[in-house]
């Protein structure tokens, strides 16, 4: 098994994050593609990452600076990759590029069923749930060491 973390570099690269992401949230949640896609989806200012299993991509998210830390977004994963353990191993990988950055605090929005994937990964929820897309998520925080 050959798994890899991959930084997106290229349009090409992009456009695979996004059709990954069009699978998960659009076809399988019924998210909206406006809502799916936003001001973000460049390489400019966002870092994209992708998951390469034995040349397959299977999985993405993007990683955005605030002013609260840094924001992981969009994970997705795809359907059949799913309870394997590669989510486990690319968020471990995200969350390695994320401590060379200067700021500690990573945070994201969980969908609420996916809480316990990132509770495992040392991250807290915190507040009222709300909805996004129509979803429930939670606020969760990680501050790296």
């Amino acid at each position: 098994m050959k798994l890899k973390c991959i930084l997106v570099q290229t349009e090409e690269e992009l456009k695979v994050c996004f059709e990954i992401r069009k699978k998960v949230f659009i076809e399988e949640q019924k998210v909206t593609y406006e809502e799916e896609f936003d001001e973000f989806d460049k390489l400019n200012n966002t870092k994209h990452f992708l998951l390469s299993l034995n040349e397959n991509l299977i999985a993405t998210c993007r990683l955005r600076i605030t002013q609260d830390g840094q924001k992981i977004e969009r994970v997705a994963i795809l359907k059949e990759y799913r309870n394997k353990g590669y989510g486990k191993l690319f968020m471990q990988k995200v969350l390695e590029y994320c401590k060379l950055q200067n700021n500690k605090r990573v945070y994201l929005y969980a969908q609420e069923n996916v809480i316990p994937f990132y509770e495992k990964l040392g991250f807290l929820a915190y507040g009222e749930s709300f909805l996004d897309a129509r979803i429930p998520h939670k606020a969760m925080d990680l501050f790296l060491e």
